[in-house]
Parts: structure tokens; sequence; C-alpha cells
């Protein structure tokens, strides 16, 4: 059965091809990714770059625009929750925009993604740097609104405003990381991270599965992830507050796509 990177319009997921009668794919790992295709490895960094401005924005948001979070739309459905129980109607404004601005974003970035057109792979490549510059410019946007506002966090309505351009960009950021189709593995959330974690934990200490399932990543590749989550949050709040890091991020995302080696569109 083919897989969903075979038809046009789609992006591919960054597996290396099956071999005939093989199982699953072998999992991304730090040292295999060395010798990675340079559409696998491509995958992976662009995973890591954009987890890292996921996690920044979502630390300066929940921090200083009044706890609600850019991405976590876990968070924020629970805000709303909590929101309307106590009459809180500004928490109730900020956490509802922040959540339809990742939706429109998600669901604009979807559609644009699912009929771009690239058989070869400079055009892949040319979808890949145009998306992440769209991003990029949105949050760069939220970086001069953001100084601009002065100070935020006792600006209410700023802290609105800021919060529906994060929350759009986000939005479009996780629609090319879903694009990519690894199981349990985005940038704007680590729930999936932590389970496929400890499902990697469990099978290695309990007894060898029968039909053992590889998952797209190793756990060292997972540890990886959360540690740039938990290390964005730390610094953004220890020790810089600037918002210029997630719009600084994503065009190191596009400076990666565009060395990334050319591959053709079965690599």
């Amino acid at each position: 059965m083919a897989t969903r990177s075979s038809r046009p319009g789609t992006l591919p997921n960054g597996a290396a091809p099956r071999a005939e009668g093989a199982g699953q794919p072998e999992a991304m790992t730090i040292r295999s990714l060395a010798a990675a295709p340079p559409r696998r490895l491509l995958t992976a960094r662009l995973v890591m770059l954009l987890t890292l401005a996921a996690s920044w924005t979502d630390a300066l948001s929940f921090v200083y625009l009044g706890r609600v979070f850019a991405s976590f739309m876990t968070g924020n459905i629970l805000f709303v929750g909590i929101a309307v129980a106590q009459g809180d109607d500004w928490l109730l404004a900020r956490a509802s925009l922040t959540l339809l601005t990742f939706f429109v974003g998600f669901t604009l970035g979807s559609l644009y993604l699912e009929h771009a057109q690239f058989p070869q792979s400079l055009e892949l490549r040319a979808t890949v740097v145009r998306y992440l510059l769209v991003e990029g410019l949105i949050l760069l946007l939220f970086s001069l609104v953001w100084q601009l506002a002065g100070g935020p966090t006792a600006q209410p309505v700023a802290q609105i405003r800021l919060l529906g351009i994060a929350g759009f960009a986000m939005g479009l950021q996780e629609a090319l990381i879903a694009t990519f189709e690894l199981p349990s593995i985005l940038s704007v959330a680590l729930t999936g991270v932590v389970i496929l974690l400890g499902r990697r934990l469990a099978h290695r200490l309990g007894p060898r599965p029968t039909h053992p399932q590889h998952g797209p990543a190793s756990a060292p590749f997972l540890i990886v992830q959360m540690l740039i989550y938990l290390v964005a949050a730390f610094v953004a709040v220890r020790w810089t507050s600037t918002p210029f890091i997630p719009c600084l991020t994503v065009a190191a995302a596009i400076a990666v796509t565009l060395v990334t080696p050319p591959t053709t569109a079965r690599s």
C-alpha cells in the first residue's frame, strides 16, 4: 500500500523507503541522522527548530500574555471552561481567540500544503521555504507588536492582539509538522512525545513484543525534543524575554531547508 508521501500534493514523512517485506521503518535516532537521506535529515531538523519556536512562543504567552498558551490548545480549551465557570471575560476572550486563530492557521496551512504541487525535489524545497517564510513574517509581526506595546503584561488589548497573531503562526507551523506524518510527534505539544517515550521504556523493560513497533523516533531523539521545550521556557523567563527568538528560529529553519542537498521525490 502506498504511503501518503507518494501522492502529489503532500509533503514526505521523512522516513527512509521500506524494503520489500520489511516491517516498521527504522526509528529516527540521533546517531543515524548523520547518515540519513537528506529528506529524512531535513524533517528531523525542522522538527527540532520548530519545537524551539513553539516552546519559546508558549513561554512568552503564558507568562506575559495572561496565562494563555499560543500553541498548546488542550490548555486553552481548559481555560475556556474555567473562564465560563468563573465569569472571567478576559480569560475567555484570550483563550477563545487563540483557539480560533490557531484553528484558522492550521486549516489554511493544511489547504495550501494539500494542494501544493512539487514533483521535483527543488520544488519541494521551494514550497517549504515559502511556507516557512510566511510563518517567519507573522512571527516578526508578533515581535514588532510586542515591542510597540511596551509592556503587554499590563495591557489586555495588546495581549489579545499578540495571542491572535501567535496562535495563527503556531497553527500554520503545526500544519507543516502534521504533514510529515510522524505519529505522536508535534512541535506544539509534547504529550504524545511523553507517551511515545513511555511506550519505548515499557517495551525495553518488558518482554520483547512479537510485533515490535519502532515508531518514528528513538528515545534520545524524543528526550532532546522535550529538553528543547524545557530549556527554552527556562531561558525565556529567567534570562531574556525577547520576542524575536521564534522568528529567528524559523529563519534558521529556512536556511537549513535551503542548504539541504536536493533529493529525488522517492528518497
